[in-house]
This record gives structure tokens, sequence and C-alpha cells, in this order.
């Protein structure tokens, strides 16, 4: 008879990367080129938080975490999305992929601006009776925390604050539809980087191996890992 894996008598804590707040927030991209690798990702992301649904309130559940910087990075993505969407892009820039508006349409278009804002108050309000989800405040130790990330490793700034929340809250997995930034975690893990940044605010020996989950398999993986939903299997959440 098989055996499912015994489930953590603790909660089992998940950061979530932006990028999955905005998949799943957003029900299709209006950004060129961005439509069907939206979909992709969503309809998993969709998936994920399923589970979550599932195992909220639960004894041994799983804790959903992420940062306030997540929600600032979510709603500069959603207002750019309604500025394409609004049909505010100039028409000689509509097939350019690399164009931002957000750089160049000033003052900010007030409607998609309000868009923006009502759909990550919603959303956030809504996530918020779907998942047990914890939104990590930031102090200055975590601000810390990222600056070694970028020391360590020169990570991207807004990817730093990302993996610092996560390992400063002592998560489990981070989940991220960025798969460079997969790449990074895993070549710091590798190197002894985030056993030695999370000495700070764990006493050696107690901080959670941190595990970076993508969405979905993708070729450009350094090193093979699970996907997020596989994880969630591996550890008998499915």
């Amino acid at each position: 008879m098989s055996m499912l894996p015994a489930q953590p008598q603790r909660p089992l804590l998940v950061y979530l990367d932006v990028n999955v707040l905005v998949f799943w927030i957003l029900p299709q991209s209006h950004l060129p080129g961005r439509a069907a690798t939206h979909a992709d990702s969503r309809e998993e992301v969709v998936k994920l938080f399923d589970i979550f649904k599932k195992h909220a309130g639960l004894a041994s559940n799983i804790q959903v975490v992420t940062c306030p910087w997540s929600l600032i990075e979510a709603h500069s993505a959603l207002y750019l999305d309604a500025l394409w969407k609004n049909g505010v892009v100039p028409p000689k820039k509509r097939k350019d992929r690399k164009y931002d508006p957000r750089k160049w349409i000033f003052p900010p278009h007030a409607p998609s601006l309000q868009h923006a804002t009502a759909q990550l108050s919603t959303a956030m309000r809504q996530l918020g009776t779907l998942v047990s989800l914890d939104i990590l405040t930031p102090d200055t130790q975590l601000w810390q925390t990222a600056l070694s990330v970028c020391e360590e490793c020169g990570i991207y700034a807004p990817d730093a604050i990302h993996l610092a929340a996560a390992i400063h809250s002592g998560c489990d997995a981070i989940v991220t539809g960025d798969i460079d930034f997969v790449n990074k975690i895993d070549w710091m893990a590798q190197g002894g980087a985030i056993t030695q940044i999370a000495a700070s605010p764990f006493p050696a020996g107690t901080q959670p191996a941190l595990e970076a989950c993508p969405l979905q398999p993708h070729k450009r993986l350094k090193n093979p890992h699970p996907t997020a939903r596989e994880y969630l299997a591996q550890r008998g959440y499915i």
C-alpha cells in the first residue's frame, strides 16, 4: 500500500513572487505578444490557488506569504496593462513589445490608474478570504537582508526584496514565473549564500531550506526543479 508523505506539523510557508499575483489578478494580458504565455501561466496559477484554498484553515495548512513590495509592483503591472487595454498607447507603438507607456505618458492616465487601483484592491481583498494570507511587514532587518542578497550576487533589486522577504519570514518555498530568478536562487543556495544570509534572522540550523519553485517546467532552468504543484504533491498536499 502506497503511503503519502506526512504533512508537517506547522503550516507550510509559501512565498508568492509578484508575477504569480499578476497572473491571478489579470484574466488576460493586453500587452503585445503576451496573451498566450499569460494564459498558460494564469491557468497554472489558478490550479495552484485551488490547492491553497483547500488547505486554508486546516491545522497543518498552507500559509501564503508575500510583502507590500509585491502590491507596489503588481499595481505598476496592472497600470501598464490598463494603458494598453484602454488604447492610450500611440498607434505607431502598438506593435512594439519593448515600448513602456509608463515612461512616456505623463501626466499619468487617470482612468487606467483608477482601474489598476480598483483591480488590485478587489483582488487582494478576495484573496484574503480564499487562502491563509500573510502580508509581511518589512522592518530594518528585512532591508538589511535584501542588501545582503544584492551584495552576494548583484541580483535585480526588486527580486532581492522578494528573496529577502522569503528568507526573513522563514518560507519553505518561493513560487515565481521568472526562470532567471529561479536560477539565481539556485546559484545562491548551492554556494551557501542563502544559508549564510538566513543566519541573521534565524539561529544556526533552524532556518528552513528554501526551495525555488517555477510555475511550469522550462528549458532555461539550469538545474531540475519541481514546479510549485509538484512540490506540494511531494509533501502530500495534493
